[in-house]
Protein backbone atom coordinates (compact mmCIF):
# COMPACT_ATOMS: atom_id res chain seq x y z
CA UNK A 1 0.00 0.00 0.00
CA UNK A 2 3.06 2.31 0.99
CA UNK A 3 5.03 1.50 -2.12
CA UNK A 4 2.41 2.58 -4.37
CA UNK A 5 1.54 5.78 -2.64
CA UNK A 6 5.29 6.74 -2.46
CA UNK A 7 5.47 5.94 -6.16
CA UNK A 8 3.11 8.08 -7.06
CA UNK A 9 4.25 10.90 -4.81
CA UNK A 10 7.54 10.49 -6.59
CA UNK A 11 6.09 10.79 -9.95
CA UNK A 12 4.61 14.05 -8.77
CA UNK A 13 8.33 14.78 -7.51
CA UNK A 14 10.05 14.03 -10.72
CA UNK A 15 7.57 16.03 -13.08
CA UNK A 16 6.62 12.55 -14.37
CA UNK A 17 4.83 13.12 -17.77
CA UNK A 18 2.79 9.26 -17.79
CA UNK A 19 2.55 6.96 -14.73
CA UNK A 20 1.74 3.85 -15.01
CA UNK A 21 -0.27 2.07 -11.95
CA UNK A 22 0.48 -1.75 -12.08
CA UNK A 23 -1.73 -3.58 -9.89
CA UNK A 24 -3.27 -7.19 -9.43
CA UNK A 25 -6.38 -7.94 -11.27
CA UNK A 26 -5.88 -11.37 -10.15
CA UNK A 27 -7.15 -10.64 -6.61
CA UNK A 28 -8.89 -7.07 -6.50
CA UNK A 29 -11.87 -9.04 -8.00
CA UNK A 30 -12.18 -11.44 -4.65
CA UNK A 31 -14.35 -14.09 -5.63
CA UNK A 32 -16.42 -13.11 -8.75
CA UNK A 33 -19.73 -14.61 -10.39
CA UNK A 34 -19.18 -14.46 -13.51
CA UNK A 35 -15.69 -15.10 -15.04
CA UNK A 36 -13.73 -13.89 -17.17
CA UNK A 37 -14.51 -10.63 -15.18
CA UNK A 38 -14.46 -7.42 -16.86
CA UNK A 39 -13.33 -3.84 -15.89
CA UNK A 40 -17.01 -3.04 -14.63
CA UNK A 41 -16.71 -6.21 -12.44
CA UNK A 42 -17.40 -4.97 -8.88
CA UNK A 43 -13.64 -4.79 -6.73
CA UNK A 44 -14.16 -6.74 -3.81
CA UNK A 45 -10.49 -7.57 -2.17
CA UNK A 46 -10.45 -10.43 0.36
CA UNK A 47 -6.79 -10.15 1.79
CA UNK A 48 -5.04 -7.27 3.23
CA UNK A 49 -2.65 -7.07 -0.16
CA UNK A 50 -5.49 -6.91 -2.53
CA UNK A 51 -7.11 -4.53 -0.35
CA UNK A 52 -3.86 -2.13 -0.57
CA UNK A 53 -3.72 -2.21 -4.49
CA UNK A 54 -6.91 -1.42 -4.84
CA UNK A 55 -6.65 1.47 -2.76
CA UNK A 56 -3.89 2.57 -4.20
CA UNK A 57 -6.24 3.07 -7.37
CA UNK A 58 -8.73 5.53 -5.22
CA UNK A 59 -5.59 8.17 -4.83
CA UNK A 60 -4.51 8.60 -8.46
CA UNK A 61 -8.09 10.67 -9.43
CA UNK A 62 -7.01 12.59 -6.87
CA UNK A 63 -3.13 13.08 -7.60
CA UNK A 64 -4.75 13.97 -11.43
CA UNK A 65 -7.38 16.71 -9.90
CA UNK A 66 -4.42 18.30 -7.86
CA UNK A 67 -1.23 17.98 -10.07
CA UNK A 68 -2.20 17.21 -13.66
CA UNK A 69 -0.71 13.69 -13.05
CA UNK A 70 -1.43 11.71 -16.17
CA UNK A 71 -1.97 7.70 -15.02
CA UNK A 72 -3.39 4.33 -16.28
CA UNK A 73 -3.86 1.56 -14.46
CA UNK A 74 -3.43 -1.75 -15.86
CA UNK A 75 -4.80 -4.60 -13.61
CA UNK A 76 -2.80 -7.70 -14.47
CA UNK A 77 -3.38 -11.59 -14.61
CA UNK A 78 -0.80 -13.78 -12.83
CA UNK A 79 2.66 -12.67 -14.53
CA UNK A 80 5.35 -15.62 -14.89
CA UNK A 81 8.21 -16.69 -17.25
CA UNK A 82 11.56 -15.68 -17.19
CA UNK A 83 13.87 -14.02 -14.09
CA UNK A 84 10.88 -14.72 -11.97
CA UNK A 85 12.18 -15.03 -8.51
CA UNK A 86 11.76 -18.54 -7.28
CA UNK A 87 11.55 -18.16 -3.81
CA UNK A 88 8.98 -16.48 -0.99
CA UNK A 89 4.96 -17.19 -1.31
CA UNK A 90 4.53 -15.74 -4.99
CA UNK A 91 5.18 -17.08 -8.62
CA UNK A 92 3.78 -20.75 -8.60
CA UNK A 93 5.25 -21.14 -11.89
CA UNK A 94 8.81 -20.04 -11.11
CA UNK A 95 8.21 -21.95 -7.47
CA UNK A 96 7.51 -25.44 -9.42
CA UNK A 97 10.10 -24.71 -11.49
CA UNK A 98 13.04 -24.29 -9.78
CA UNK A 99 11.60 -27.38 -7.47
CA UNK A 100 11.10 -29.93 -9.92
CA UNK A 101 14.39 -28.93 -11.82
CA UNK A 102 16.45 -29.60 -8.25
CA UNK A 103 14.13 -32.70 -7.82
CA UNK A 104 12.38 -30.98 -4.44
CA UNK A 105 9.01 -32.06 -3.66
CA UNK A 106 6.41 -29.28 -4.63
CA UNK A 107 3.40 -28.24 -2.67
CA UNK A 108 0.25 -27.36 -3.70
CA UNK A 109 -1.89 -25.45 -1.38
CA UNK A 110 -5.45 -26.96 -1.18
CA UNK A 111 -6.72 -29.28 -3.67
CA UNK A 112 -4.86 -27.88 -6.88
CA UNK A 113 -8.58 -27.10 -8.89
CA UNK A 114 -8.16 -23.64 -7.95
CA UNK A 115 -8.15 -21.42 -11.43
CA UNK A 116 -5.68 -18.45 -11.86
CA UNK A 117 -5.11 -16.74 -15.24
CA UNK A 118 -1.53 -16.91 -16.24
CA UNK A 119 -0.11 -14.32 -18.46
CA UNK A 120 3.87 -14.48 -20.21
CA UNK A 121 5.80 -11.41 -19.08
CA UNK A 122 6.61 -10.57 -22.21
CA UNK A 123 2.71 -9.79 -23.09
CA UNK A 124 3.09 -7.68 -20.20
CA UNK A 125 5.54 -5.79 -21.20
CA UNK A 126 4.25 -4.82 -24.23
CA UNK A 127 0.61 -4.05 -22.42
CA UNK A 128 2.92 -1.87 -20.14
CA UNK A 129 4.59 -0.01 -23.45
CA UNK A 130 1.07 0.68 -24.67
CA UNK A 131 -0.19 1.74 -21.48
CA UNK A 132 2.08 4.21 -22.00
CA UNK A 133 0.28 5.66 -24.49
CA UNK A 134 -3.19 5.33 -23.50
CA UNK A 135 -5.40 8.45 -22.76
CA UNK A 136 -7.90 6.85 -20.72
CA UNK A 137 -6.71 6.29 -17.26
CA UNK A 138 -8.11 2.63 -17.17
CA UNK A 139 -8.26 0.17 -15.60
CA UNK A 140 -7.56 -2.18 -18.51
CA UNK A 141 -7.54 -5.74 -17.33
CA UNK A 142 -4.58 -7.71 -18.60
CA UNK A 143 -4.72 -11.31 -19.44
CA UNK A 144 -5.94 -14.12 -20.96
CA UNK A 145 -9.53 -14.82 -20.28
CA UNK A 146 -8.77 -18.46 -19.63
CA UNK A 147 -8.24 -19.97 -15.80
CA UNK A 148 -5.77 -23.17 -15.41
CA UNK A 149 -5.64 -25.13 -12.21
CA UNK A 150 -2.93 -25.54 -10.15
CA UNK A 151 -2.75 -29.16 -11.08
CA UNK A 152 -2.59 -28.62 -14.50
CA UNK A 153 0.14 -26.30 -14.00
CA UNK A 154 1.86 -29.11 -12.24
CA UNK A 155 1.30 -31.68 -14.90
CA UNK A 156 3.02 -29.32 -17.31
CA UNK A 157 5.99 -28.42 -15.99
CA UNK A 158 6.53 -31.85 -14.36
CA UNK A 159 6.35 -32.76 -18.21
CA UNK A 160 9.25 -30.20 -19.49
CA UNK A 161 11.28 -30.78 -16.22
CA UNK A 162 10.57 -34.24 -16.46
CA UNK A 163 9.73 -34.46 -13.02
CA UNK A 164 8.37 -38.08 -11.79
CA UNK A 165 7.20 -37.03 -8.27
CA UNK A 166 3.57 -36.47 -7.36
CA UNK A 167 2.79 -33.30 -5.66
CA UNK A 168 2.29 -32.73 -1.64
CA UNK A 169 -1.10 -31.35 -0.79
CA UNK A 170 -1.12 -28.73 2.25
CA UNK A 171 -3.94 -26.81 3.55
CA UNK A 172 -5.51 -23.82 1.09
CA UNK A 173 -4.15 -20.23 2.75
CA UNK A 174 -6.88 -17.89 4.01
CA UNK A 175 -7.52 -15.20 1.01
CA UNK A 176 -7.24 -17.66 -1.56
CA UNK A 177 -9.57 -17.05 -4.30
CA UNK A 178 -10.97 -20.59 -5.83
CA UNK A 179 -10.81 -19.00 -9.55
CA UNK A 180 -10.12 -15.78 -11.64
CA UNK A 181 -9.51 -15.14 -14.85
CA UNK A 182 -9.72 -11.68 -16.63
CA UNK A 183 -11.68 -10.68 -19.95
CA UNK A 184 -8.91 -8.46 -22.11
CA UNK A 185 -11.66 -6.80 -24.45
CA UNK A 186 -11.31 -3.49 -23.47
CA UNK A 187 -7.37 -3.42 -23.55
CA UNK A 188 -7.52 -5.44 -26.96
CA UNK A 189 -10.29 -2.23 -28.13
CA UNK A 190 -8.39 0.90 -26.58
CA UNK A 191 -4.42 -0.25 -26.57
CA UNK A 192 -4.47 -2.66 -29.77
CA UNK A 193 -3.34 -5.21 -26.90
CA UNK A 194 -3.69 -8.84 -26.59
CA UNK A 195 -1.97 -12.29 -25.26
CA UNK A 196 0.38 -13.09 -27.93
CA UNK A 197 1.84 -16.55 -26.13
CA UNK A 198 -0.09 -19.45 -24.88
CA UNK A 199 0.51 -21.10 -21.81
CA UNK A 200 2.00 -24.31 -23.43
CA UNK A 201 4.56 -21.65 -25.24
CA UNK A 202 5.59 -19.86 -21.74
CA UNK A 203 5.89 -22.40 -19.40
CA UNK A 204 8.18 -24.49 -21.83
CA UNK A 205 10.07 -20.87 -22.21
CA UNK A 206 10.52 -20.33 -18.13
CA UNK A 207 11.87 -24.36 -18.15
CA UNK A 208 14.38 -23.76 -20.88
CA UNK A 209 15.34 -20.75 -18.81
CA UNK A 210 15.84 -21.67 -15.54
CA UNK A 211 17.51 -24.86 -16.79
CA UNK A 212 20.27 -22.89 -18.50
Amino acid sequence: YGTGIFEGIRALENKTKKFIYVTSGGTVYGEPEVIPVDETTAAKPLSPYAGSKLAVETYLPIYEKLSALDYTIIRLANVYGPRQDPHGEAGVVAIFTKAMLESRPVNIFGDGKDERDYVFVTDVIDAILKASQAQDPGPFNIGTGIGTNTNTIFEILAHYCDYKKLPIYAPPRPGDISRISLDYGKAKEQLNWFPQTSLEQGLKATVEWFGQ
